[in-house]
């Protein structure tokens, strides 16, 4: 088992044949750009990709041709990623965009996101109506992708859906924002704030018809985004985001601290918000993913500029102006570990997942040298062990900019969804095998677990002395390279 030790202060082991191993990559897009930060696996190991396309010949084989500005695009990609099972665009003459997918146990496929065009396909359904400046939108699609029902989700103001997932009762729960005084509430009372603003919204449908089951609101004084959910129970998710609301309600652990807060917090449908609670410096933090952890905890992830919010574990030097973050909050609302990822350049962690052996994956990106650049910036995948500590650290891309924005997760495999404008990234196996335009897709498919030993594989030893521990990570993340490019060609 080869092995790379260090005695750097903040990295005692990088275990490389505990590290997830790269199966195969796609590109996915056409001539102008795509954007996808939306990702799902079926049970057959296919693997459903959700976002929107600026590219007129982006790749499908049903439903309407492109629409201008900004189409949905959702595709569904083979378990062994050689191939498109189906691919359809979704849009109206305004912009389209997709932010989340889900799928239920009977493989129905349910899209999500928000729109500027009132002529955008609805199925199945008579109303709402469309009313300006956006709504969000949810469809539901059979495996086959041939579309069940479509429908609007809004009111008078600007409203977006950023996150959907299916409880274990087949309910469809949505996530997101609103500006609007009128959104539609049911079974709850709202808890806003005095002045209004943007508050968070959470609204359950009924996923075989799409019809509304309940509906709530919270926030505070000023602005206050979801982004994502997990499902925990029949009704009762888990969510994520960020408010600039002092007043945000049922609050519990540190006050508002900076501009903007991460914000982690549990709602029980239809009662409404259980608990929120803060990740926070004296700076902006925003939260973009919350999952389940190998336990009951739940994991944080998202972006930060503050020095001063007390991390237990550091990856790097968080030295640039925006660093990654993630955080374990526990059921009760009480904190647990919390880790920054950064250099000195901008680094972001965009979604976790539970990794083997109680530990937890994060998925993001970093443009800092010393974090084992390829090019101008790189996805990267982080394995921690079940106490936080570093286990790997994978930079994934090409000669020009990668990043990874989603993750999905069976069993043994890992997915992730994210840009890239590289013309070398190791395709040669995928769908889709050469870059079509100035910025596609990459879908990436990994399998977790123990790697077996190869003959000539490295088993070497980095000694870091008492030097600064980013220096540890800079080396760990040049021998992770050179025996991946070996492997693989893509991951260093």
């Amino acid at each position: 088992m080869a092995a790379l030790i260090l005695s750097a202060p903040a990295v005692a082991l990088i275990t490389l044949a505990a590290s997830p191993t790269l199966e195969w990559t796609t590109y996915l897009g056409g001539s102008a750009q795509e954007l996808s930060s939306a990702i799902a696996a079926a049970s057959n190991g296919d693997v459903v990709v959700a976002g929107y396309t600026t590219s007129a010949d982006f790749p499908r084989d049903r439903g309407a041709a492109y629409q201008g500005g900004k189409d949905v695009i959702v595709t569904r990609i083979a378990a062994d990623g050689r191939s498109r099972v189906w691919s359809l665009l979704m849009g109206g003459a305004g912009d389209d965009i997709a932010t989340a997918v889900a799928i239920d146990g009977a493989g129905r496929v349910y899209v999500a996101g928000y729109t500027t065009s009132a002529d955008f396909p609805t199925v199945g359904l008579s109303g709402p109506r469309f009313v300006p400046p956006d709504d969000g939108f949810v469809a539901c699609l059979e495996a086959d992708g041939t579309v069940v029902w479509s429908r609007f989700l809004g009111s008078t103001g600007s409203d977006e859906i950023h996150g959907a997932a299916i409880d274990p009762s087949g309910d469809l729960w949505l996530v997101g924002h609103t500006d609007a005084p009128d959104f539609p509430v049911m079974g709850t009372p709202a808890l806003r704030g005095p002045d209004g603003g943007i508050d968070i919204f959470v609204v359950g449908l009924d996923s075989a018809s799409g019809t509304m089951l309940s509906s709530t609101l919270a926030g505070g004084s000023r602005s206050d985004r979801a982004i994502s959910v997990q499902v925990i129970g029949p009704g009762r998710l888990y969510v994520a985001g960020h408010t600039a609301s002092a007043d945000f309600p049922r609050t519990v652990g540190p006050s508002q601290s900076g501009s903007d807060d991460a914000l982690g917090a549990v709602f029980t449908m239809p009662a409404g918000l259980t608990w929120a609670r803060r990740f926070s410096g004296s700076a902006g933090d925003y939260g973009w993913h919350m999952a389940k952890g190998a336990g009951d905890e739940l994991v944080i992830a998202g972006e930060t500029a503050s020095r001063d919010a007390g991390y237990s574990k550091v990856v790097g030097t968080c030295g640039g102006n925006v660093d990654g973050f993630a955080a374990v909050f526990f059921p009760d609302g009480g904190q647990g570990e919390s880790l920054c990822f950064g250099g000195s350049g901008f680094d972001a962690l965009y979604a976790s997942a539970p990794a083997p052996d109680g530990g937890t994956y994060l998925i993001g990106s970093t443009s800092s040298p010393e974090l084992a650049r390829l090019g101008g910036g790189d996805a990267m995948l982080i394995t921690l062990g079940p106490d936080w500590s570093l286990v790997s650290s994978l930079a994934i891309g090409g000669s020009a900019n990668d990043s990874a924005y989603a993750v999905a997760s069976l069993p043994g495999s890992l997915w992730l969804v994210g840009e890239t404008t590289s013309p070398d990234l190791a395709a040669d196996a995928g769908a889709q095998r050469a870059l079509a335009g100035g910025v596609d897709l990459f879908v990436a498919r990994f399998r977790d677990g123990p790697v077996p030993a190869e003959p000539g594989a490295l088993n070497v030893t980095c000694g870091c002395g008492s030097g600064p521990h980013w220096l540890g990570v800079m080396l760990a993340l040049v021998c992770l390279r050179r025996r991946a490019h070996r492997e693989v060609g893509v991951v260093s």
